[in-house]
């Protein structure tokens, strides 16, 4: 029902139709998990996780730890315009950025996408994938399903943090401190 906004700022995501909730448990198999660590995954196309106001992204970060799923699959953003496409060896902040990458589908990967100053970085698990220059204002409201309840990804997400502020100088530390964790790379 509820992934808790671990900071002060009370954006807990939240899905109150039971049917459309992705899960951490499966009865049958137990926690979900991704080499050893629990996980969410969207269980439909309609599954989506959604804080109750928009935020409006300037500068900001986003790191993410995921299982790569198919193409055509958005794992957050809101609307039709705002979202985060994978492709299964790449993918595309939608206006914003493109990148191709060595990750393959069923691979766990960690994502950390900065914007500051116009300038957008993704780096995917410790690497630079793609930059860009991008001065517009991002949205972000919904999580497993960020393109009107059509592309709903449905794979493990482990974790997932936005930062309404520039973290290029911490993302090193970041990045080490997810990959001693999750051991991904």
């Amino acid at each position: 029902t509820n992934w808790y906004d671990q900071s002060s700022n009370s954006n807990t995501a939240r899905q109150t139709t039971a049917a459309n909730q992705p899960k951490i448990y499966d009865g049958t198999t137990g926690v979900v998990t991704k080499n050893g660590k629990a996980g969410i995954v969207g269980v439909s196309s309609s599954s989506r996780l959604s804080i109750s106001s928009l935020m409006s992204l300037t500068d900001f970060s986003i790191s993410m730890v995921y299982e790569e799923k198919r193409y055509n699959l958005m794992t957050w953003g809101h609307d039709s315009s705002y979202y985060n496409y994978h492709t299964g060896g790449g993918g595309r902040v939608n206006g914003m950025l493109n990148w191709t990458s060595n990750i393959a589908i069923g691979d766990q990967g960690h994502y950390f996408l900065n914007r500051a100053s116009s300038s957008a970085e993704l780096h995917m698990n410790g690497s630079s994938l793609a930059t860009a220059i991008y001065g517009n204002t991002y949205y972000f409201q919904d999580l497993f399903n960020a393109h009107n309840n059509t592309f709903g990804y449905t794979a493990p997400i482990q974790e997932f943090v936005i930062w309404q502020s520039d973290q290029s100088a911490n993302r090193t530390g970041i990045e080490t401190n997810i990959n001693t964790f999750y051991n991904i790379y």
